[in-house]
Formats: structure tokens, sequence, C-alpha cells
């Protein structure tokens, strides 16, 4: 046995679950920076475009719905869409590479809208773009990043990806819907109050 300097060395292991938590938060910081790169290189044209529909949101917040209850459906939708694709993708041959892609596009989306808004609205209106998108972001980050690592972590599983481990991992398809519901009833309900108020 070995000592260096009086005391013993020791050496620290990262199981393959907390690697695959930090390439799917890598993967999801990535995302933002090449969103906020492309937002800064992409034509005239386009970005007039996409500035013109962010003007529109956060300058008159009135969703063309015609009751609550479409827009819920639609917001519950478009989170549980998520959900489902990184759940079902632990199927697919390279379902983890997929993950992780989907996990990075997410996360460009983030990048690219925060960019136009610094862009075109200053730091005051990025601010507002961030207070409007932090409500269900609460929800909604987590849920991809969390979401990812259970599809991963079943990709890596082997010989628990039957009987007990589905059971399990179906228990994570049924945690993230209902996260979704959550998300969506947020920017239902609470997004508009806050666009209303600012």
């Amino acid at each position: 046995m070995r000592y260096g300097g009086g005391s013993r060395r020791k050496r620290f292991f990262i199981s393959k679950k907390q690697a695959a938590l930090v390439i799917i938060i890598g993967c999801f910081l990535a995302g933002i920076a090449i969103g906020a790169v492309a937002a800064n290189t992409m034509e005239e044209d386009g970005l007039e475009r996409i500035s013109g529909s962010l003007t529109s949101y956060l300058g008159d917040f009135e969703p063309s719905y015609d009751s609550t209850a479409d827009m819920l459906r639609d917001s519950v939708f478009k989170y549980a869409k998520l959900v489902v694709l990184m759940w079902l993708l632990a199927f697919a041959p390279a379902g983890g590479f997929a993950v992780f892609l989907l996990v990075m596009t997410r996360g460009a989306a983030y990048g690219f809208t925060w960019a136009l808004l610094l862009r075109d609205f200053g730091l005051t209106g990025a601010l507002s773009g961030a207070v409007l998108c932090l409500p269900q972001g609460v929800f909604v980050v987590p849920l991809c990043v969390l979401t990812a690592l259970a599809s991963v972590n079943y990709v890596m599983g082997g010989g628990e990806r039957a009987g007990s481990g589905l059971k399990a991992y179906g228990k994570v398809l049924a945690v993230g819907l209902a996260t979704a519901f959550l998300a969506g009833a947020v920017e239902t309900f609470l997004i508009p109050l806050i666009a209303d108020m600012a």
C-alpha cells in the first residue's frame, strides 16, 4: 500500500447514471449556446419575421383560443409530446443518442428565443421574456432533463429492460405526463395573468 505526502491517494469514480446526467445537462447548455449563435448569425429577413412574432407575443398576449379548455389542451399536448417522444426513444436503435439530440434541440430553442429578445428589446425585453417563460420553465426544464435521464438509463439497463425494469420505466411516463399537465396549466392560467401585470 502506497502513501503519498502522508495521506492515501483517493480515486474518484463517476457512475454511468451520473455520466448520463452530466452529458444531458451539457447537451442542454450546448443547445442554448448554439441557439444564441444561430440567432446572431441568421439572415436579416428571417430574423425580422421571427422578431415580429415575438413582438406580437410580448406586446399583446392574447391567445387565439375559443375557450380556456382549448388552450389548456394544446399546452398540455405540447409538453406531453416531448415526454412521450423521449420515453419511446428508449426502445429505438441508437435511442440514447437521439435523446441527447432532442435535449440539445430544446436548449437551442431557448437560446435562440432569448438571443432574439436581447437583440430586439435589450436586457429589459430579455428579462420580460424570461419572466413569461419562468413559471412553466420550472416544470419543463427539469421534465426534459429527468425524462431524458430516465430514457438513457433504461437504454443502458440491459437485462433490467423487462419485467420490473419496464414497470418502473412505465411509472416515469406517468409522472412525466402529470408534470406536463402541470406545465400546461401554468401556461394557460398563470402566464396570461403575469403578462397583464407586466
